[in-house]
């Protein structure tokens, strides 16, 4: 990468690359490129909370005041979202020069986003979805969201790579799209 001197500006660089972002756009960035599949698997919990106990089993609750009922199952579609959506970018922080090898136009490979940033984004995503979980008070929903968290992180950490194990990788994308469906 070649550095310029261009009137005006200091040291631009004139690349295929683009200028990386603030930290605060690059969140907004990194979400964008990944919210379709997060929606999707958010929807599941959705469908899980009418399908399964999720806001039947709020209404039956010693304390079935709206509050509470929103207390119980609001947290949870958003946890679903935040995993995932943090997964995925794990996945292309993971994979980012093998896409930037083959074109990707990603954020990351594109390095409108650096890596760093897109590391804060995981942890935030992740502590988030924690904590979201953790307000509801029901430790079934702890529980599957730590599932959830080592599903997607064992699907991209380089030492066990689940996504390089092809019945593997097709078992944990159920696997954890089922816990979606049960969160609810």
């Amino acid at each position: 990468m070649a550095l310029v001197a261009v009137p005006g500006e200091k040291d631009q660089q004139i690349s295929g690359a683009r200028k990386p972002v603030s930290l605060a756009k690059s969140q907004l960035v990194l979400f964008q490129s990944r919210k379709k599949f997060a929606f999707l698997y958010g929807l599941a919990t959705v469908t899980g909370l009418f399908c399964l106990p999720g806001v039947f089993g709020a209404l039956s609750s010693p304390n079935p005041d709206l509050l509470n009922i929103l207390r119980m199952t609001l947290p949870l579609p958003i946890a679903t979202l935040l995993v995932t959506v943090g997964t995925y970018i794990l996945n292309d922080l993971v994979d980012a020069d093998l896409d930037k090898a083959n074109g990707k136009k990603r954020p990351i490979p594109s390095e409108l986003v650096s890596k760093r940033q897109a590391w804060i984004f995981v942890v935030l995503t992740f502590g988030t979805a924690v904590i979201l979980t953790m307000i509801t008070f029901r430790p079934i929903s702890i529980i599957v969201v730590s599932l959830m968290l080592v599903i997607g992180i064992s699907y991209s950490a380089p030492k066990i790579a689940l996504m390089k194990r092809f019945l593997v990788k097709t078992s944990s994308i159920a696997t954890f799209y089922i816990l979606c469906s049960l969160l609810g």
